[in-house]
């Protein structure tokens, strides 16, 4: 087996008279840098070698490689996917694509509009590694569902965001939303920010306090960002923006505040189970794909108005049994299972382009194993109120403007008519 990286060389190397680890991570809390030699990679080295995988608090992927067997292993989100075949493994879905020749994958496509779950891609002899899992010789394993995920500052909210936002300085690229209005109030001076607009589209809530100056960026509409395996909305937009900035900003940090409310974004799925806990789970794993397929805060659990599991009906059983097998899972109560199961994904879709974009050092504080796990260990539901942002700005007495007018995120118009930005 052979690991293929880009010609960027984004993955680091160690390597042995018997074996090889390519890593990449963004796990630098505590100012204890991943270094080709210190004690974390030398620890990350012997588990693969017991073939026993390690979590960490950031964002990760490794390769192990040995003459024995290989181990492949993403993290929580698949934030860095990894996809493989007989021959190869590699980040970067250009490398290993071929022509489209699995039906059901491509009848996901058709299904989901813009990405794929489990392991399956559109090419019959290549698979990528699902979120939380990794892959001996093949053979897949879950190791950090993030439901799982405990870490001591857990449950202490506040240090967990002062953690994760304080180790970095960078460009904060921002889109007047709640996620990156939050790195606003805690960097204030730390960071630079670029705002994104379009000629028709301007921003109804700016920052403002403590009165941060953000550059603004006008970019143009453009089709959404698509590698032929997964499509996403707003990626063109940010590579837009970077571009405009220079050459100066190209290995530096690039923080954004991805995807923050994910674990919100199912909120009607909560109310419909406390409201009537007999719903189905089929009822639910409908509701799911089209909110996936839409994009959309506003699908209800209702009867679909659409032929999609006639039309499709392998892939169509593939994704739906793949949601139903999720909610089954008796170690969570079905409040919980409900409440993280669209976010998971919905992430996962989120920082896909990132990953297949690794020129510029992307680091995504709210999508880390650390605030994972304090979404999980904590009370959370679906109300504002109790949301991990708010209670954090209560806390640090941040402005409270987020949650008292109408605002919108990255809302630049598409050319695709299913896709929706405004939420």
């Amino acid at each position: 087996m052979e690991f293929i990286d880009t010609k960027a060389r984004i993955f680091k190397v160690t390597k042995t008279k018997h074996d090889v680890l390519f890593w990449y991570n963004t796990d630098s809390f505590n100012n204890e840098t991943w270094t080709p030699d210190n004690k974390i990679i030398l620890d990350l080295l012997t588990a693969c070698r017991e073939k026993k995988p390690l979590r960490f608090q950031g964002n990760w992927a490794y390769v192990y490689i040995c003459k024995d067997y290989w181990l492949a292993a993403v993290d929580h989100y698949a934030s860095i996917n990894l996809f493989f075949n007989k021959k190869i493994i590699t980040h970067n879905w250009e490398i290993i694509k071929q022509k489209p020749n699995d039906s059901i994958g491509i009848e996901q496509q058709f299904i989901l509009r813009r990405m794929l779950v489990g392991s399956r891609t559109t090419v019959k002899n290549v698979k990528k590694i699902p979120p939380g899992c990794y892959a001996i010789n093949g053979e897949i394993h879950e190791y950090a569902n993030f439901r799982e995920l405990e870490f001591p500052n857990s449950l202490q909210v506040v240090k967990s965001f002062d953690n994760l936002t304080n180790h970095v300085n960078g460009l904060v690229l921002y889109s007047g939303g709640t996620d990156s209005y939050m790195l606003a109030c805690q960097g204030q001076d730390k960071h630079r920010y670029a705002t994104i607009t379009s000629p028709d589209i301007k921003y109804n809530f700016q920052i403002s306090k403590p009165g941060i100056v953000t550059k603004e960026i006008e970019v143009t509409m453009e089709s959404s960002w698509s590698d032929g395996l997964f499509t996403e909305p707003t990626m063109n937009y940010k590579i837009q923006a970077l571009n405009e900035l220079g050459e100066n900003y190209v290995g530096q940090h690039v923080i954004t505040g991805e995807t923050g409310n994910a674990p919100l974004m199912a909120t009607h799925l909560v109310h419909a189970y406390v409201n009537d806990p007999s719903i189905s789970l089929q009822r639910y794993a409908d509701s799911i794909i089209r909110l996936l397929r839409h994009d959309t805060h506003s699908w209800g659990v209702g009867e679909p108005d659409d032929n999609l599991e006639n039309d499709y009906r392998d892939g169509y059983k593939e994704i739906s049994d793949h949601f139903i097998n999720k909610l089954r899972d008796t170690r969570y109560d079905m409040l919980r299972n409900l409440v993280t199961i669209y976010g998971e994904e919905h992430t996962n879709y989120r920082l896909y382009p990132y990953s297949q974009n690794l020129k510029w050092n992307w680091y995504h504080p709210f999508s880390t194993a650390l605030w994972a796990s304090c979404y999980f260990q904590n009370e959370i539901v679906a109300n504002p109120k109790k949301h991990l942002f708010y209670i954090v700005a209560t806390r640090k007495k941040f402005p409270m403007q987020p949650w008292t007018v109408p605002k919108v995120g990255m809302s630049i118009p598409t050319k695709e008519k299913y896709v929706r930005t405004k939420t």
